[in-house]
């Protein structure tokens, strides 16, 4: 149990830098021809001159999706953090609420890359060799939702770990006709 919450926690934290490196990156895309582009999800740079990009749906979805996922994130890691006081709700652990949070975040990180591939794909339809245009923010952020599912699976095997109690369940008047006996 303490193995898989600290494996989780360590997932959950590599999985948020990555994350803010690759918002932050200006490196999503490149080109190493004349013009010496490269290009994030916040501006285009050219010939050491770098723009804001305005105006692009599939970016502004990008930056909304990864953006959730940050914020998914650090609630994540105070579950994370939580796990090691044990604290329980019901059949809710922390190390069950690190997990959804964590499968959240991936969730979300996977919709964002989605939609920012696919978009790009279509916007260098004719452009050959397209797949070599990624730069390593891109890959940072696959590498983000890689290491955000397995803190969720390390968090949910550490949730099914933890003894359940139980309870026997009592049935509507037992108590009452056993008190009526004794009498």
């Amino acid at each position: 149990m303490l193995c898989g919450n600290l494996l989780g926690l360590i997932c959950s934290f590599i999985s948020f830098i990555l994350n803010i490196v690759a918002l932050v990156g200006t490196y999503w895309l490149r080109d190493n021809g004349p013009e010496l582009l490269h290009e994030g999800i916040w501006q285009r740079c050219t010939n050491n001159t770098c723009l804001k990009i305005n105006g692009k749906a599939y970016i502004d979805a990008t930056r909304t999706f990864i953006l959730l996922s940050s914020i998914v994130l650090q609630f994540a890691i105070v579950s994370s953090c939580l796990t090691f006081y044990n604290c329980n709700m019901g059949r809710f652990t922390a190390s069950f609420v690190a997990s959804i949070l964590n499968l959240l975040s991936g969730i979300f990180l996977f919709i964002a890359l989605a939609v920012y591939t696919w978009e790009e794909h279509l916007d260098h339809l004719n452009i050959p060799s397209s797949s070599d245009r990624y730069g390593w923010a891109y890959f940072l952020c696959w590498t983000s939702v890689g290491f955000s599912c397995f803190a969720a699976i390390s968090h949910y095997h550490a949730h099914r770990s933890i003894p359940q109690t139980s309870y026997e369940s009592m049935q509507e008047g037992e108590e009452g006709d056993n008190l009526n006996d004794q009498s």
